[in-house]
């Protein structure tokens, strides 16, 4: 595997793996337990970008975890969301378009 992939190349493989219904960065239960949000606040966005910029500090998918087992309940379950609305748009964009 090449050992030269930068933080934004890692984070677009979690998305592309997710795309398969894979999340290694998440506990089954969080995505379970989960209240799915469609619409983030503009706020709510900063926050997520802000969680994202940290856990891209980390190249090991094990520090990433533990960055999501910090974090509060709250701004867990808002990373995860805004991980699956970019999960969902990406498949939504790469989808055959009817002719």
């Amino acid at each position: 595997m090449n050992q030269t992939l930068n933080k934004d190349e890692e984070m677009i493989n979690l998305i592309h793996i997710a795309q398969k219904g894979h999340y290694p960065l998440f506990q089954q239960n969080w995505i379970e337990e989960l209240d799915i949000k469609n619409k983030l606040s503009n706020e709510e966005i900063k926050t997520a970008n802000a969680i994202t910029a940290r856990l891209k500090k980390h190249k090991n998918i094990e520090r990433k975890k533990i960055i999501l087992f910090s974090l509060s309940k709250k701004d867990r379950d808002l990373f995860i969301n805004a991980f699956i609305n970019t999960v969902e748009k990406q498949i939504l964009n790469n989808r055959p378009k009817i002719q």
